[in-house]
């Protein structure tokens, strides 16, 4: 938004929105071969834990992504498509991608909860990933709930975002005692038995 030139406003565009297609192409395709493995095989050892909540981290940046092209088409003049329609188009999109985020953060949420009750997960750098991917469904959430005007979504957001606060907190607290005993930096056990020189 902050370009003047229009040909070079134009060309970042459309290689954003390539990006973006090739993005959305590619994680469709690591979603279908996460839940087939799911359905078929066991689930792995309590050190990958964390990395089910990934998923919602893509979710939250092609919701952002969608609804920021908007005012960027607008300003760099391409008429392929009436801006009202998009931006009608943008909205479904956002919604329906957004219900999937949230059926995933509750599998996920499910599955993590699961691995903590039945083995514990232990203290790893990986634990980040119960902070990164949340946050930005989070801010996803928070653009759905500003463009639709939906109180529901913008009161999850709310929840969303008092839950990574307090996780972030504690996580940082985690991670530097990790530090300090350097039990952080031990590679993870399921890395030791399938990788032979570590």
């Amino acid at each position: 938004m902050h370009m003047h030139n229009p040909g070079c406003l134009s060309a970042i565009l459309f290689f954003n929105t390539l990006v973006l297609g090739i993005a959305a192409a590619f994680t469709s395709i690591v979603y279908v071969v996460f839940m087939y493995r799911a359905f078929f095989y066991n689930f792995p050892r309590r050190d990958v834990a964390p990395s089910f909540m990934i998923g919602v981290a893509p979710i939250g940046v092609f919701i952002i992504a969608i609804n920021t092209i908007i005012p960027v088409i607008k300003k760099s003049g391409i008429s392929i498509i009436d801006l009202t329609v998009l931006s009608s188009l943008v909205k479904i999109v956002s919604l329906m991608i957004w219900g999937f985020g949230f059926w995933w953060l509750i599998v996920a949420a499910a599955v993590i909860t699961t691995y903590f009750v039945k083995q514990g997960i232990p203290v790893t750098l990986g634990y980040w990933a119960f902070i990164f991917p949340p946050a930005a469904y989070t801010i996803a959430s928070l653009i759905i709930a500003r463009s639709l005007s939906l109180f529901f979504i913008r009161d999850v957001a709310v929840v969303l975002a008092t839950m990574l606060i307090i996780a972030w907190i504690v996580n940082l607290i985690l991670t530097i005692k990790g530090m300090i005993n350097r039990t952080i930096f031990d590679v993870s056990p399921t890395f030791k038995g399938d990788i032979p020189y570590l």
